[in-house]
């Protein structure tokens, strides 16, 4: 799926745990939406699956998040070639 505000914002609430709904335009990159509603950015990296939090939303903007995410992989590229 591709994430929009309007797609995030219209994301069902799980009855129990959490859900990730992934974006389609940036592989890896997703929200993550809890059984309490709370919606958060999320990245899923590298051959060990790591996964980080990116930001809650709407603190973030989906913008803001896609770039705190492409400069932590741009990162640990950097860190991986040393």
């Amino acid at each position: 799926m591709k994430l929009t505000d309007l797609t995030i914002r219209s994301l069902p609430t799980p009855e129990k745990g959490s859900v990730i709904h992934l974006d389609s335009g940036f592989k890896g990159f997703g929200v993550r939406v809890s059984q309490g509603g709370a919606k958060a950015f999320v990245l899923t990296y590298g051959k060990a699956r790591k996964r980080i939090t990116v930001g809650r939303y709407p603190i973030i903007t989906l913008a803001q998040a896609r770039e705190i995410a492409r400069k932590h992989l741009e990162q640990q590229s950097c860190d991986w070639n040393q």
